[in-house]
């Protein structure tokens, strides 16, 4: 085969204009059902097509690690969610990304909370991760005992504010038709709606978010 391109490596190969199109669409269905959208960084890793995203108004973005959130931190990204259960042992990066920057965590167990407690010298938003069936990672969304000592922690730290309750739903990898999809999306609203009602209300302090907005994500989905 011929290579055209010359490439001897990996290389990231797009259309700009298809790219921005796409995002321009995203953005604006994401505005229409009014869904925060916070895209995942974690798959471009790339400075100029996050500016791309900039350029589609978007000013909140996720990744998959502290050294990457720290990389997007320090060119210009003001508020970042790292989506994996948090070590507490970065807890120096953790400390310097809190001080410049409005840094969300995720928390998958009650002595990781504890910990990273301990360490914290500035304040951040704090996720839990919950299990609905995809059985990789995160507290089962029945129980309630283990969330709401969790959110006892939270409400008592003068360094957690907590944000909400956080998912994924990667059975639905397995899913072969919208049919399927649709079951799963329907199964983890009601798993997800069912730690919303029952754990302790008194306990929070704040409000908080929950992944019942997949309804109009779905709906942008089949759009």
């Amino acid at each position: 085969m011929k290579n055209k391109l010359n490439l001897l490596e990996p290389t990231l190969v797009i259309n700009e204009d298809i790219c921005r199109q796409n995002l321009q669409r995203m953005t604006e269905r994401a505005k229409r059902h009014k869904v925060l959208f916070r895209p995942h960084f974690k798959t471009h890793q790339s400075i100029e097509i996050g500016e791309w995203f900039r350029d589609a108004g978007v000013t909140a973005i996720t990744v998959s690690s502290i050294k990457m959130a720290t990389f997007f931190a320090e060119h210009g990204w003001e508020d970042i969610t790292v989506a994996i259960p948090v070590n507490s042992l970065e807890k120096d990066r953790i400390n310097r990304l809190a001080k410049n920057i409005e840094l969300n965590l995720l928390t998958a167990d009650y002595e990781g909370t504890i910990l990273l407690d301990s360490v914290l010298k500035y304040p951040v938003g704090l996720w839990i991760k919950i299990d609905i069936g995809y059985n990789r990672t995160g507290i089962h969304f029945a129980d309630s005992i283990l969330i709401d000592s969790i959110l006892d922690i939270i409400k008592r730290s003068p360094n957690l504010t907590f944000r909400g309750f956080l998912t994924h739903a990667g059975q639905s990898y397995n899913c072969r038709s919208n049919a399927e999809i649709i079951e799963v999306h329907q199964q983890s609203v009601s798993k997800m709606k069912s730690v919303s009602e029952n754990i302790n209300q008194s306990i929070l302090i704040t409000k908080y978010q929950l992944v019942t907005h997949q309804r109009a994500v779905l709906k942008m989905i089949l759009d």
